[in-house]
């Protein structure tokens, strides 16, 4: 399972995740010390046996939009 830290890398397992029916989330949040939870990790796969069919986003890298994550939740195709 590969850790994307880069828009690139999100961009690329989004447009591979459109072509699968459905896409499994999870997300992980820090609540201690912060007034609003703040998203520490995301979690995404789809089906398949391959490497790069499940990885870990770390949406606290400097740099990264999470838009390529949006543009796939908004797929009405993509459940």
């Amino acid at each position: 399972m590969k850790t994307l830290t880069t828009t690139d890398e999100l961009q690329a397992f989004c447009e591979e995740a459109a072509k699968h029916p459905y896409v499994t989330v999870d997300t992980e949040f820090l609540r201690e010390r912060t007034y609003y939870s703040k998203l520490c990790l995301i979690q995404l796969a789809f089906a398949g046996d391959g490497e790069t069919d499940a990885v870990l986003v770390d949406p606290l890298s400097d740099g990264l939009s999470l838009e390529p994550l949006y543009t796939l939740f908004r797929d009405e195709a993509v459940v």
